[in-house]
This record gives C-alpha cells, sequence and structure tokens, in this order.
C-alpha cells in the first residue's frame, strides 16, 4: 500500500497482504522534505515527471510543508485504529517502524511472519 488516501485506506488496507506504515517523526519528515526541494530546486529530481521541477518558496510547497507538519494530528491515530480494525485476518503483516534506524533494520532483514514495532 502506497499513500494515505483516508478514504480508500479502510478498504485498501483490508485487502493488502502487508502493510508497513513509516511513522516517522514530524521533524524527520519535514526536514527530508526541505533538504530534498534544496537539493533538486529548479531541477526534476529522481522519480518525478519529467515536467515536475522541485520548486520552493511558492504556494504549492508551503502547503506541502503544512501537510507534512499536521499529518500526525489530523490522520495518524485515524490510520492506527484502521490497522488495528483490519487485523483479523492471522496472515497479514502489518510493521510500524517509527525511526529511520527501525527502517533501515528492516531493509537489512528478511521479511517474517512476525510483525515488529506494533502498537
Amino acid at each position: 500500500m502506497e499513500g494515505p488516501y483516508l478514504k480508500t485506506f479502510y478498504e485498501r488496507a483490508l485487502h493488502a497482504d502487508v502493510i508497513i506504515f513509516l511513522d516517522i517523526p514530524r521533524s524527520v519528515c519535514l526536514w527530508r522534505v526541505v533538504k530534498r526541494a534544496f537539493l533538486y530546486s529548479g531541477t526534476v529530481r529522481p522519480g518525478s515527471s519529467e515536467r515536475c521541477k522541485e520548486q520552493i518558496w511558492n504556494l504549492k510547497f508551503l502547503d506541502f510543508l503544512k501537510w507534512v507538519w499536521n499529518f500526525n494530528s489530523r490522520y495518524r491515530d485515524e490510520i492506527i485504529t484502521i490497522l488495528n480494525d483490519t487485523t483479523s485476518n492471522p496472515t497479514k503483516q502489518i510493521y510500524i517502524l517509527k525511526s529511520p534506524d527501525e527502517v533501515a533494520y528492516f531493509l537489512q532483514q528478511s521479511v517474517t511472519s512476525q510483525p515488529i514495532g506494533r502498537e
């Protein structure tokens, strides 16, 4: 699953076999957005559409910073609730990774049937 689109999140979570929720602190997310914007300012960043140049300090960028800043207070609790509600399938694997170190560790390990970082 990719993306926190809450209108379809429950349905997608219900049918997903594996869910990885990156519950990274707001400060880390915000820093990475700003850093990426400066690194690729005026250019197309890898993985983006050829017509999508990274622009900073316009209204869209400021709106995105606001969205990142408010993500946890607006969406996190609902996402956690949905994840908890969709665990009736014993084969579903849900991973909640809370730090860059946990993400790195997770990527280094092979995925097992025992979820880590579960709330």
